[in-house]
């Protein structure tokens, strides 16, 4: 009798323990990152990768140019292609800290979810365990009912195991997930530790970019230190702004006639926050370090790397960097609309993007002619430009 009551409880745990094996397997097995999610972080890094050898590559040209007279005019130029490159490099950094963010939460709960799947089965199985033991004389099975735990339960199964027949296969395979759950908890610290590095790398590339952005800024106040140097800079600004604006006003002209495509409506919106609302620059006719100049737009000066909003809808037709522009888009709004945005630090947009108001196309910056962060903000009808407060109005 105590025999067949002995070989029942055995086969009672048996069944138990494999259904808690095969509901472990298929309810609470951790699955590898999925393959788009390691394609992101592969693209990301390489995007980081791609962004530290071009800034290697400008630092040798700035150094070059700073040897030579005649390569004077290049050296703003590289200041402002290393201060969007560094740029680039930190907005990659930021987006994969994100991307880990969103992995390490996903593990912890992938950890918690087995956690909890664990404890769930171990209370049923013991339940089972002990009202068959209640219910027969198998003593000896008390080590094993008396475990508190998924480990201490396994070890009072192996201890007892040659005298109750175990199927030790399904023992081993219940193990086999216990030490899942502690390699995806390696794997969780691992990317919690990677996470540090690359937040310790975007320290010290802010760091970086607050150092080239000053050297930007400082380069046409050393120009004005020297009249000569700095007439023959202002000139040149000058006459690049002219052929730009040419070349803009020829581009749009052509397009609203080979397109005709209506204007997309509505009203203009302020292209930065509204808590910048100042206007360091204004529209017309100004005597600029003691020159008569026309300033084709409003300069809105504000932090670097404020948000620069597409005034209206419509496609990106100009994304690029120019000598005085800095790194400026022309977005066309239908109907001989455009608007211009100039001297950001970096670009989100390329030309053929269709842009809603509101988006998000570039960063405040310093770019090109200019000595300090600003939006310089243009409104051009048709290719030329207008007042741009007759279009958007003040905060």
């Amino acid at each position: 009798m105590k025999k067949r009551v002995i070989s029942a409880l055995a086969a009672l745990l048996i069944m138990a323990v494999s259904a808690f094996g095969s509901i472990l397997y298929t309810e609470t097995g951790l699955h590898a990152d999925s393959s788009d999610s390691k394609e992101k972080e592969t693209e990301l890094k390489q995007k980081i990768k791609s962004a530290q050898e071009q800034q290697a590559d400008l630092k040798k040209k700035l150094e070059k140019a700073k040897k030579g007279i005649e390569n004077t005019e290049n050296e703003k130029e590289y200041l402002d292609h290393l201060v969007t490159s560094t740029q680039a490099e930190i907005d990659a950094t930021n987006e994969l800290i994100e991307e880990y963010k969103i992995k390490i939460e996903q593990k912890n709960a992938e950890i918690s979810d087995m956690e909890k799947s664990i404890d769930e089965k171990f209370d049923q199985t013991m339940g089972r365990l002990r009202f068959a033991y209640e219910e027969g004389t198998a003593s000896y099975l008390e080590l094993i009912l008396e475990s508190e735990s998924l480990p201490e339960f396994l070890s009072g199964v192996d201890r007892v195991g040659s005298m109750m027949e175990f199927d030790r296969s399904l023992m081993e395979e219940l193990a086999a997930k216990l030490k899942v759950l502690e390699n995806e908890k390696i794997v969780l610290e691992n990317t919690q530790n990677e996470q540090i590095e690359f937040e310790k790398s975007l320290n010290e590339k802010a760091a970086s970019l607050e150092q080239q952005i000053k050297e930007a800024e400082e380069y046409i106040i050393q120009l004005r230190a020297n009249e000569k140097t700095y007439a023959e800079e202002y000139e040149k600004a000058k006459a690049a702004e002219k052929e730009a604006n040419a070349a803009i006003e020829k581009l749009l002209a052509e397009r609203q006639r080979s397109t005709n495509t209506p204007y997309w409506g509505g009203k203009f919106i302020w292209p930065v926050p509204a808590r910048y609302n100042r206007i360091s620059s204004g529209y017309g006719w100004r005597v600029l370090w003691g020159r008569s100049d026309f300033h084709l737009g409003i300069d809105i000066p504000g932090a670097y790397g404020t948000p620069i909003y597409a005034s209206n809808g419509g496609t990106v037709v100009v994304a690029t960097w120019h000598y005085s522009y800095g790194n400026y888009v022309v977005i066309d709004h239908g109907g001989g609309y455009s608007t211009l945005y100039g001297h950001n630090s970096s670009l989100c947009v390329r030309v053929g993007d269709k842009v809603d108001q509101g988006d998000v196309i570039a960063k405040m910056g310093s770019t090109g002619s200019s000595t300090g962060n600003h939006c310089h903000f243009e409104v051009r009808i048709n290719g030329r430009t207008q007042q741009p407060l007759n279009y958007v109005r003040q905060p």
